[in-house]
């Protein structure tokens, strides 16, 4: 009998425990992630859903603690791909989840993250391409500098002048940068992912008005 490694069993649990997250999400109507995936058609596949063995089987242990699981196609589902599922099989699935690292899966959202403007509906890859600006300037655009949408895919890069960089100010609440970076804060214009998302629900409301 081979001797109990508590390394290998702590590893498995936290395993288990990311597939009954997935599980969840996909599955049960009451989790509050739902509505981002089982809502969506993001499901998972009949032959892990039955068995966390299974699961753990396919996936093996993660490359370290940095590793998170990921779905290679975002628009697609926690697939095992294997032709003994009673759903990947029959439907030629194949697998679809990875151990990823958070820059990895930064990488990954950018190439299947969808943007509308101008009445075209194209990834932020496909957005970039467009512009010839890397993929994770119009990200940081969005999620970091708080651009809408629109202006981040449809302004190109320019080389700025010395005068506009200086420090801005908050267009929320009116709170100096703190950034050491004046390039930096000349494209940002809120201090907080707080005033951004206040600032966001205002222009909703106001366009809902």
């Amino acid at each position: 009998m081979a001797a109990f490694n508590p390394t290998i069993s702590r590893e498995r649990q936290t395993i288990k425990v990311k597939w009954a997250g997935a599980r969840s999400r996909c599955h049960k109507e009451s989790n509050p992630e739902y509505r981002n995936y089982g809502r969506r058609g993001i499901t998972m596949c009949a032959r892990w859903r039955a068995s966390s063995d299974a699961f753990v089987s396919d996936m093996g242990p993660r490359p370290s603690q940095k590793h998170t699981l990921e779905r290679t196609d975002n628009n697609k589902g926690y697939w095992c791909g294997r032709s003994e599922c009673p759903e990947c099989g029959p439907l030629g699935r194949t697998p679809n989840c990875r151990w990823a690292t958070q820059k990895e899966q930064r990488r990954n959202s950018s190439q299947n993250r969808y943007v509308e403007a101008n009445g075209e509906r194209l990834t932020i890859v496909e957005w970039a391409e467009r512009l010839g600006i890397p993929g994770n300037t119009i990200t940081d655009r969005i999620d970091k500098f708080g651009w809408s949408e629109v202006e981040a895919v449809t302004t190109p890069a320019r080389v700025m002048r010395k005068s506009s960089l200086q420090p801005k100010s908050c267009e929320r609440c009116g709170s100096p940068f703190t950034s050491q970076s004046t390039a930096e804060n000349s494209q940002r214009r809120f201090c907080t992912q707080k005033c951004r998302l206040a600032a966001k629900r205002q222009r909703l409301k106001a366009k809902a008005g």
